[in-house]
């Protein structure tokens, strides 16, 4: 059985939580995220895709944090969980569903969205004003990052997710990170996503990649 993440996207300077979803691969979920903010396409979620294209307008990029991981016939109770502690800690969040595969949004969820403080835009309003985007330039200019700060950034990283490797003599390797992996063999990031996912016909290295479950 698969192994499902239950994520959230978070505002990078208010670390505010502003969607929360599921995926069986975060690294080309995030990317998925940005490729329809970027190419303005019309989707069910516009808000979202408008927040999305706001921070790049600065110069920055959500946070995608893993706050769970499940198997698949799990992923529908804790996405819902998820979306509803999220919303209750105060987060405004830009989902348009309750969460699993019902595509209904809950009274609960309607009450909480309408009536949260935190909501600073309203629909289809997601560009700061010049002087907020100075004072965000302003602040992360000045921001020290801590190793505690390196640390938190490392455990949400969509490239932290072990890989088994089998080499063509058929040694398992185990590897903690995309990035380990793809250093080792000398290529990027997503064409070992591409080997994993079967989508090249010809390799460059023997080896056969596995996300670990």
């Amino acid at each position: 059985m698969k192994t499902v993440y239950i994520y959230s996207l978070c505002d990078p300077t208010t670390k505010e939580v502003r969607y929360v979803g599921k995926t069986t691969n975060p690294f080309n979920r995030f990317w998925g995220h940005i490729g329809e903010a970027k190419n303005k396409k019309k989707g069910k979620n516009e808000e979202k895709a408008e927040w999305i294209r706001s921070l790049l307008d600065l110069g920055i990029r959500p946070e995608l944090s893993i706050l769970e991981e499940v198997l698949t016939d799990e992923w529908e109770e804790k996405e819902i969980y998820w979306i509803d502690k999220c919303i209750q800690d105060g987060n405004n969040l830009l989902n348009i569903t309750k969460g699993g595969k019902t595509g209904i949004i809950s009274e609960k969820c309607k009450k909480a969205l309408s009536e949260c403080k935190n909501r600073g835009h309203k629909k289809g309003e997601f560009n700061h004003s010049e002087e907020t985007k100075a004072l965000i330039r302003e602040k992360r200019a000045l921001q020290v990052i801590t190793d505690e700060h390196r640390k938190n950034i490392s455990k949400g990283s969509t490239r932290k997710i072990k890989i088994k490797e089998v080499t063509q003599s058929g040694e398992e390797i185990i590897w903690e990170s995309l990035t380990d992996v793809a250093k080792q063999h000398n290529l990027s990031v997503p064409t070992i996503c591409s080997y994993i996912k079967g989508r090249v016909k010809k390799q460059k290295t023997q080896s056969k990649f596995y996300y670990l479950k």
